[in-house]
């Protein structure tokens, strides 16, 4: 089995006041669309999903990771979180030659503070998940496996917040 994990913080303007900021950011719908390699697969009414982080790494590899996820905002902390929690049966970890896939952890929490005319906004992702070995993986010596994982896996996060962050402010400021 590979663990994959990683996590990123970002600290930004955004072009609002914080009422307007909260506000905005209380659409979970759209700002999930804002995430590059994460879709909804499933949504049900209460605020809780089931996402799929998808990427294919080095032009061969599918990386395939179900995350279910229940929303919390808190408008007197000033909080949008996004943190794992189930919905129902975890998807089975599967292998093969190219493909790894399973179930994971995917947290997101969105924080706002006064900063003048805009918001200052700390933003954190994190997702972790333990999946089994693609086949044409297994001879490639562990050390060098999971350095290889880990790497790739930090530089994909980077994007999804980078991204996120860039795709937010624009559709916020059209």
């Amino acid at each position: 089995m590979l663990t994959i994990a990683a996590s990123v913080q970002r600290s930004y303007l955004f072009p609002a006041r914080r009422a307007q900021a909260l506000a905005w950011h209380r659409d979970v719908d759209r700002l999930l669309q804002f995430l590059p390699h994460v879709s909804v697969v499933h949504k049900e009414g209460d605020g809780a999903y089931r996402l799929l982080y998808s990427a294919v790494e080095a032009g061969l590899y599918r990386v395939r990771i179900h995350c279910d996820v229940r929303v919390a905002f808190d408008p007197d902390r000033g909080t949008v979180r996004i943190a794992s929690g189930a919905l129902r049966g975890a998807m089975p970890a599967q292998a093969g030659w190219y493909s790894m896939s399973g179930s994971g952890r995917f947290e997101e929490t969105i924080a706002f503070a006064d900063a003048g005319a805009q918001t200052r906004i700390e933003c954190s992702i994190g997702l972790r998940a333990t999946l089994p070995v693609a086949l044409s993986l297994r001879l490639v010596p562990r050390a060098r496996l999971d350095a290889a994982a880990d790497r790739i896996f930090r530089r994909r996060l980077d994007e999804i917040m980078d991204t996120f962050v860039e795709r937010s402010i624009m559709a916020y400021s059209r």
